[in-house]
C-alpha cells in the first residue's frame, strides 16, 4: 500500500441504523484514527457512531464491504467513494 493511498473506515450511525464511510488514516503507531470527524457525506460526526465494520481500509475493500451491507450504506458517501480520480 502506498503512503498516498486513501483510508477509510465503514461506521453504523447509534440512532438511525444506517452505515456511513469516514476518512482515516494509520498514526505513527500503526493505529488507525478518523481525519477529521465527519463523514464522507457530512450527515454524520463519530461521536454518532455505534462501532465500526472496518477500518483503514482501501477504497476497493470498502467499495466490497459495502457490497455486502446492501442498503443500509449511506448513498452519498458511496457515490463519493465511487467517483475516479479524473472527475
Amino acid at each position: 500500500m502506498s503512503t498516498s493511498e486513501k483510508l477509510y473506515a465503514i461506521c453504523k450511525h447509534k440512532e438511525t441504523g444506517e452505515y456511513h464511510v469516514f476518512p482515516t488514516k494509520k498514526n505513527e503507531n500503526d493505529k488507525c484514527v478518523f481525519v477529521g470527524k465527519a463523514s464522507l457525506c457530512g450527515t454524520m460526526n463519530t461521536d454518532e457512531r455505534d462501532g465500526c465494520l472496518a477500518s483503514c481500509r482501501t477504497t476497493e475493500e470498502i467499495r466490497e464491504k459495502a457490497a455486502s451491507i446492501g442498503d443500509k450504506i449511506c448513498g452519498n458517501c458511496m457515490k463519493i467513494i465511487y467517483k475516479t480520480e479524473e472527475e
